[in-house]
C-alpha cells in the first residue's frame, strides 16, 4: 500500500471517531458558517466524483483503499464546481440526500472540502453524511507548525506523518529547522562535508541535551542523520499535495557549529572546532561576516535550497548571535570601518541585507526570528517572525513586515504540572494556546493586514524521539489549528473542548502519543484569613477529586474535593482525578513545609516581573516549594535587579538557620546570585550583618540551587536578605540576567 493510501486509511480512523450531535457536529477547525438540513442524510455505499475534481483527492485515495463489497448498491456523485467568487482557500459545501457539491476557487479549497466531509463522515455506510451547508475561508493565510531537527534527527517517515497531522487540521506551512549548531541535516551537493562531518556527533544516550558535553578528541561520531537531496524532493512533492507549503531554514549568522566544524574556514578564527554532543560546553562560532568568501559559500549552498523548496520565503534564523566574536576579528573589524558604522549590531544588518540580495536574485524572500530588526531598517520584503513578544509584533507590522506570530506557540513548554511531566522547561497549557488573540489589541487595519499568520514551534532539545514529539504537540495542535482558521467570533473554548475527547479516541486508535495534562489535578496554595488553604482544580473538569494530606496514594475511598481545604501544619497533599470505567489520572503532589518565616510581614525594594509573580510576591515565603519549572507559579523572578527582602518576625526570635532556593537556566538567561548577604536588626533601621556568602555554586547543570546559612546565637526580629544579580547578560550585552528565588526557610 502506497504512503497517500495509508494516509487516507489513517484519516478514515480519525474521522469514523466524529459522530454528530445534533448541530456540533464537532469540527476542527470550526467552520465559520455552517447550518444544518434537519432528518437528511446522503448514504453512499460508492461515490462518483465529477466536475473540477482535484488530482490529488482524499475522498478518492480513501475509496481506493476500501474493497468493493458484494452489497454495494446506492452510488451516490458527489459534485467539484470551480466559484471565482470563493476566497482563497475557501470553500462551500451543500450536502442533500442524493447529491454533495463543493464550491472552490483553488484546489486547496476543495480539499479542505473534502476534510471537511471527511469529519462529518458516519457509521453506517461508506459515505454517510448530515444534511448541511457550509461556507468557509481561513482567518490567516500561514497556518504552520515548525520541527526542528537539528538536534534530533526524526526521519522521512515522521515528516511524512507530521505533515499528514497538518493537513487533516488544515494547516498550510511546515516550517522545517534543518540546521543549528548540533547538527546539519540537508545534503548540499557542492559541500559534501556539511552532512558527512555536520550530521553526526557524539552519541550522548542516556544524558539530557542541555548535559550532552562536546565530542572528545578521536571519538567516534555515531548519531544523527540527514536528508539527501532525493528524499528532500519525495518530502516537498508530498507536502504539496495536501497544500502544504515547506520553509527551509538555513541558521546564519549564529547557530552555525556544524557547518563551521565542516567548513571552518567560513569562521572568523578559522577553527577548528570539536561537534557539539549537546549544549554543554559547545563552541557557538558566527560566521564571519568581513569574509567575501563567506558569501561565496552561503550563495551556493541557498542555490540548492532553492532548487529544492519552491516556497516565497527561505527563513535564515538570524537569532542569538553573539556579535562579540566580530569585535575579535580583524576582517569584521576593518568591514566595519569601510561601511563606517558604530556598532557591532549593524555589522548584522549589513550581513542580512547581503543575504537578502542573494536571495533576491533566485527570486525568494528572506525570513528570520526578530532579531534581524535589531540595528537597522529591512527592506519591508522581509518576513519576520516573532518569538519574543507582542511588543515585537507591533514594531514589525508598523514597519512594513509580513509577520508570523510564534512567541505563545511554543510547544516544547510544559503542558501541565511539572512534576507529572517530562522534563522541560516553561509553561503553555491548551487552554492558553487557545484563547490567546494573536493580534495586538489597537493594531491599524495596515497592522492587522500585515500579520500573516500563527506558528507553532517544537523545539526539541527537550525532545529526543518521535514519540515525544508527538506528546508534546497533542492536543495543543488541535488548539492552534482553530486558531489560524476560525475568526475570533466564532471561537469557543467550551465548544472544543466538547469535541476533544473524540479527537483523543482517534489519537488512541492510531497510537499516537499525546498528553492528559488537561486532566490532572493542579494544587494551588493560597492564604485566606491567615490560614493557608489548598484548592485541586483541573484544565478541563473531568471526573471528581480525591486527595489525601499524609503523603498516600488517593483512592477511590479517600475525602472529596469540594471547598477549599484548610492546611493545618505540616502537609503532604496528593490528589487524583477518578473518571468513568475506573479510570484515573496521575497524581499531583504538593508540599506544605511552614518555617518561622511562613506568612511573615516582608517587603522588597525591588519588586518581582510582572509575569513571574510580580503581583504575588507573598509566594517567598508561603511554604510551598518551586518545582523544576521556573513558570510553575511558585518562583519570583527579577529581571535585572538585585533581590532585597526584608522580613518582620513580630517579635525578637532566635534563629539557628536560613535557606533559600534559586534557579539555574543559563539558556534562559537565568543565573544564580553572584553574592548572598544577611543582616538583621532589632529595630529596623540599623543592621548589621551576620552571614556573607558567594551564593549557590553553578555547576551548568540546570535547576534548582539551594544556599544553607547557619547562625549561632542570633537573635532577632528583622531579617534582611540580599541576593546580588549579574545585572547585564555576559553573551548578549543589550539584555539582563534574571534571578529566580523561592521559599525564604527560617528555622529555631
Amino acid at each position: 500500500m502506497n504512503r497517500s493510501v495509508i494516509f487516507q486509511v489513517v484519516i478514515a480512523g480519525l474521522l469514523q471517531a466524529f459522530t454528530s450531535f445534533g448541530q456540533n457536529f464537532h469540527l476542527l477547525p470550526e467552520p465559520n458558517y455552517m447550518t444544518s438540513r434537519e432528518g437528511v442524510y446522503f448514504v453512499a455505499d460508492r461515490v462518483e466524483l465529477f466536475g473540477d475534481v482535484p488530482e490529488f483527492s482524499v475522498i478518492n485515495e480513501l475509496q481506493k483503499a476500501t474493497p468493493k463489497k458484494k452489497t454495494d448498491k446506492r452510488t451516490r456523485r458527489i459534485m467539484y464546481i470551480f466559484d471565482k467568487f470563493v476566497l482563497d482557500e475557501g470553500y462551500w459545501l451543500s450536502v442533500e440526500d442524493t447529491l454533495v457539491t463543493i464550491g472552490a476557487a483553488t484546489t486547496s479549497g476543495f480539499l479542505y472540502a473534502e476534510q471537511t466531509i471527511m469529519q462529518l463522515r458516519q457509521e453506517g455506510a461508506f459515505m454517510k453524511l448530515p444534511g448541511l451547508e457550509i461556507i468557509d475561508s481561513p482567518r490567516f493565510g500561514w497556518r504552520g507548525m515548525h520541527l526542528d531537527e537539528s538536534r534530533h534527527f526524526m526521519g522521512k517517515e515522521f515528516v511524512m506523518k507530521y505533515i499528514d497531522w497538518l493537513f487533516s487540521l488544515k494547516m498550510n506551512v511546515l516550517h522545517w529547522h534543518l540546521t543549528d549548531a548540533p547538527g546539519w541535516r540537508i545534503e548540499i551537493k557542492k559541500y559534501p562535508k556539511l552532512t558527512e562531518i555536520g550530521a553526526w556527533r557524539p552519541d550522548r544516550s542516556g544524558l539530557s541535551f542541555m548535559e550532552a558535553d562536546t565530542a572528545k578528541a578521536g571519538e567516534a561520531m555515531t548519531y544523527g542523520g540527514f536528508y539527501t537531496q532525493k528524499d528532500i524532493k519525495e518530502i516537498v512533492r508530498y507536502a504539496a499535495e495536501r497544500n502544504i507549503t515547506i520553509i527551509p531554514e538555513i541558521e546564519m549568522p549564529g547557530h552555525t557549529t556544524a557547518a563551521l566544524v565542516a567548513y571552518p574556514e567560513y569562521s572568523c578564527t578559522g577553527g577548528p572546532f570539536p561537534m557539539p554532543g549537546g549544549a554543554k560546553n559547545s563552541p557557538y562560532p558566527n560566521f564571519c561576516v568581513g569574509n567575501e568568501d563567506t558569501y561565496e559559500f552561503l550563495t551556493d549552498i541557498l542555490s540548492e535550497v532553492a532548487e529544492l523548496f519552491p516556497s516565497e520565503y527561505i527563513h535564515i534564523g538570524g537569532d542569538e548571535v553573539d556579535r562579540a566574536q566580530w569585535s575579535k576579528c580583524a576582517r569584521c573589524q576593518k568591514l566595519k570601518g569601510d561601511l563606517k558604522i558604530e556598532d557591532d549590531s549593524k555589522l548584522q544588518v549589513y550581513f542580512t541585507e547581503r543575504i537578502e540580495e542573494i536571495l533576491a536574485g533566485m527570486g525568494r524572500k528572506l525570513m528570520g526570528w526578530d532579531e534581524i530588526m535589531e540595528g537597522g531598517t529591512l527592506t519591508p520584503s522581509a518576513g519576520v517572525m516573532v518569538w519574543r513578544g507582542e511588543d515585537l509584533v507591533r514594531k514589525a507590522t508598523a514597519a512594513g513586515h509580513q509577520v508570523v506570530v510564534t512567541h505563545n506557540y511554543y510547544f516544547d513548554l510544559y503542558q501541565g504540572s511539572p512534576a507529572l511531566e517530562p522534563v522541560t522547561y516553561g509553561y503553555l497549557p491548551l487552554e492558553r494556546v487557545y484563547t490567546y488573540e494573536p493580534v495586538p489589541s489597537g493594531s491599524t487595519d495596515m497592522e492587522r493586514a500585515n500579520i500573516r499568520g500563527v506558528e507553532g514551534c517544537l523545539w526539541t532539545e527537550m525532545i529526543p524521539d518521535s514519540k515525544k514529539a508527538e506528546y508534546m504537540l497533542f492536543p495543543r495542535l488541535l488548539a492552534l489549528s482553530e486558531v489560524g482558521w476560525t475568526q475570533p467570533e466564532k471561537k469557543d473554548w467550551k465548544r472544543f473542548v466538547s469535541s476533544l475527547p473524540k479527537y483523543l479516541k482517534w489519537l488512541d486508535e492510531q497510537q499516537v502519543s499525546y498528553a492528559t495534562s488537561v486532566f490532572d489535578p493542579q494544587i494551588k496554595l493560597a492564604p485566606e484569613g491567615g490560614v493557608m488553604t489548598c484548592q485541586f482544580s483541573q484544565q478541563i473538569p473531568q471526573g471528581e477529586i480525591r486527595y489525601t494530606l499524609d503523603g498516600t496514594e488517593p483512592g477511590a475511598g479517600s475525602a472529596l474535593y469540594t471547598t477549599p481545604v484548610r492546611l493545618r501544619g505540616k502537609s503532604e497533599i496528593r490528589a487524583k482525578a477518578f473518571y468513568s470505567a475506573g479510570k484515573s489520572s496521575k497524581t499531583a503532589a504538593a508540599s506544605y513545609l511552614p518555617s518561622l518565616a511562613t506568612g511573615k510581614q516582608f517587603s522588597l525594594k525591588f519588586q518581582p516581573a510582572k509575569q513571574y509573580n510580580g503581583e504575588r510576591p507573598w509566594i517567598l515565603n508561603d511554604g510551598v516549594k518551586g518545582s523544576f519549572s521556573f513558570n510553575d507559579g511558585n518562583w519570583c523572578g527579577f529581571y535585572g535587579d538585585d533581590v532585597e527582602l526584608t522580613l518582620d518576625l513580630g517579635e525578637k526570635q532566635e534563629i539557628k538557620s536560613l535557606r533559600a532556593n534559586f534557579f539555574e537556566q543559563e539558556r534562559s538567561w537565568i543565573y544564580l546570585p553572584e553574592a548572598i548577604e544577611v543582616e538583621r536588626s532589632d529595630d529596623g533601621n540599623n543592621w548589621t550583618t551576620i552571614a556573607s556568602n558567594p551564593g549557590p555554586v553553578a555547576d551548568g547543570k540546570e535547576g534548582i540551587k539551594t544556599i544553607n546559612l547557619v547562625f549561632e546565637g542570633v537573635k532577632t526580629r528583622y531579617l534582611r536578605v540580599k541576593a546580588r544579580s549579574k545585572g547585564q547578560h555576559p553573551v548578549y550585552p543589550e539584555g539582563k540576567c534574571w534571578i529566580f528565588m523561592d521559599e525564604i526557610e527560617l528555622n529555631q
